[in-house]
């Protein structure tokens, strides 16, 4: 089973929240393009971009979103690994940075953020259970079987060929199996669902349960 939480996470320290500069949007214009948010969710993008601008500075650099993208818990919780990228970070950077001077304002972070399947939003917790979920040997890695058999569960068999290609754009380190940030790596492409795979894990936890107290 998975012992890593208190190993690889570290929960960001959010510092008094940085106003930005006259040079750029003010919180209320920036709030303002998501008027359909609730209160609670625009406190909490305000505290994301303070959270994610380490040098309060008033943007977020490429280093610094890194962090973010690596993080579990929608941002709040960064890896003490790197596991993404630099080139998956600048092109996210890229597709959010309108202004084009290569850092993300209080704006640009508030519509990146808000963009489906860019950040985990899941705790570290969730996804551990979820990885515990296909590491059916208890190794702490997922082979190419472990892996057919979860998505078989999950309803989506994949043929042969497909897990070949699967494994191989995703076992990063070609050892042959997925390690734990591999997975998460599935997680942030949309290859496997967390809702979904949590979902399967609870069933199968009560149908076990079920057969113990039958016995």
């Amino acid at each position: 089973m998975l012992t890593r939480t208190r190993k690889t996470l570290l929960l960001y320290n959010t510092p008094p929240f940085q106003q930005p500069d006259s040079a750029q949007l003010s919180w209320e214009a920036a709030t303002a393009l998501f008027s359909d948010e609730s209160l609670r969710d625009l406190a909490d993008l305000r505290a994301q971009f303070a959270a994610a601008d380490a040098d309060g500075n008033g943007v977020v650099d490429a280093s610094e979103l890194r962090r973010v993208l690596e993080s579990t818990d929608g941002g709040r919780a960064c890896t003490l690994r790197h596991w993404l990228s630099e080139a998956e970070v600048a092109a996210v950077l890229a597709a959010h940075d309108r202004d084009g001077d290569g850092r993300l304002n209080a704006a640009e972070f508030e519509a990146m953020a808000s963009t489906d399947g860019i950040l985990l939003r899941g705790s570290l917790s969730d996804y551990e259970a979820a990885f515990d979920a296909a590491d059916a040997d208890g190794d702490g890695l997922v082979g190419a079987t472990e892996l057919a058999d979860l998505l078989r569960a999950l309803g989506r068999p994949v043929s042969y060929d497909g897990l070949v290609a699967t494994m191989r754009d995703f076992d990063v380190d070609a050892s042959g199996k997925l390690d734990f940030f591999e997975v998460l790596r599935m997680f942030k492409k949309s290859v496997l669902d967390l809702e979904e795979v949590s979902k399967k894990e609870r069933d199968t936890r009560r149908v076990e349960k079920e057969r113990r107290e039958t016995r």
